[in-house]
């Protein structure tokens, strides 16, 4: 079983309520590029503080993304853009 949490930011919600967009056009929505909004540079720095202060460590970085780890427990990955925050867990099954 696997949970994600996608996390953007407060303008882009805004954005979609402006427009009066329903739900399953807010997911049609996110799906184009151009209509995402970029976290500000100061909202970064602040996720970047707590996911460290979390115990996330950095485990690879790139140009557009950095991917974090949990330091106990390794079925937890998070992976932060400049349009978004995108947790993942991944419960492995056991037989």
């Amino acid at each position: 079983m696997s949970y994600s949490i996608s996390v953007y930011p407060i303008e882009l919600r805004q954005k979609t309520e402006n427009l009066g967009l329903n739900l399953d056009d807010v997911f049609n929505f996110i799906e184009k590029e151009s209509n995402l909004e970029n976290f500000a540079d100061s909202q970064l720095e602040l996720i970047e503080k707590h996911l460290i202060r979390r115990d996330y460590k950095v485990d690879k970085k790139y140009q557009n993304r950095t991917d974090y780890k949990h330091i106990k427990y390794s079925s937890v990955s998070v992976m932060l853009t400049p349009t978004g925050l995108f947790l993942m867990l991944v419960e492995k099954m056991v037989s």
